[in-house]
C-alpha cells in the first residue's frame, strides 16, 4: 500500500494546515497510509472520491459548529456534546402514546427532533419528547423544558 499526503493545497483555497492535518486523521481511521505533507506527482486516485469528499464535508462540518451553536445552542446525551443545526420541529413520528393514540383532553407525548453535529462533525439528529395534552399545545414550543433530561434518543445519520 502506498502512502499518501494531504496538503491544504489540495483541499482548496481557504484550506488551513489544521484541515490538512484534519483529512489525514479521517482517511487514517479509514485505513488510508496517509501523512501530512506535499508530494509531487503523487496518484491521489486511489483514495475513493467518496472518502475524500466525506472528509471535506467533515472539515466544513467543523468550521461551522462555533457558528451553529452560537445560533441553535448544544445538547449533551449520555456524555456526548452535540451542536444542534436547526431549530427542533415536531418528528411526525407514529409511536405509541403519541399524538395520534390521545383524544381531546388526554395526555400524550409530543416528540421533536432536529439535526446536529457532535465534535467530529458526525451528523446525527435529536428527539426530545413532552408529556402533552392534546388541544392544549403551548402556542410557544419555546414553553417546553428543552433541557438534555428530556432528551429521548440520538440517531447517527
Amino acid at each position: 500500500m502506498s502512502t499518501y499526503y494531504v496538503s491544504e493545497a489540495q483541499l482548496g483555497d481557504e484550506a488551513t494546515e489544521q484541515d490538512a492535518r484534519r483529512m489525514v486523521e479521517i482517511l487514517a481511521a479509514k485505513g488510508y497510509d496517509v501523512e501530512y505533507g506535499d508530494c509531487l506527482g503523487q496518484d491521489e486516485t486511489d483514495i475513493a472520491n467518496r472518502d475524500w469528499e466525506d472528509g471535506l464535508d467533515t472539515i466544513s462540518y467543523q468550521k461551522a459548529l462555533p457558528e451553529l451553536a452560537q445560533k441553535f445552542g448544544i445538547v449533551a446525551y449520555e456524555g456526548v456534546e452535540y451542536t444542534l443545526a436547526q431549530e427542533a420541529e415536531y418528528s411526525n413520528r407514529l409511536f405509541p402514546g403519541g399524538w395520534g393514540d390521545a383524544q381531546e383532553d388526554e395526555p400524550y407525548l409530543a416528540e421533536f427532533s432536529a439535526k446536529a453535529y457532535d465534535a467530529q462533525g458526525n451528523e446525527v439528529w435529536i428527539y426530545w419528547q413532552f408529556d402533552t395534552i392534546k388541544g392544549r399545545e403551548p402556542a410557544d414550543l419555546g414553553n417546553y423544558p428543552w433541557d438534555n433530561e428530556h432528551i429521548m434518543r440520538i440517531i447517527p445519520q
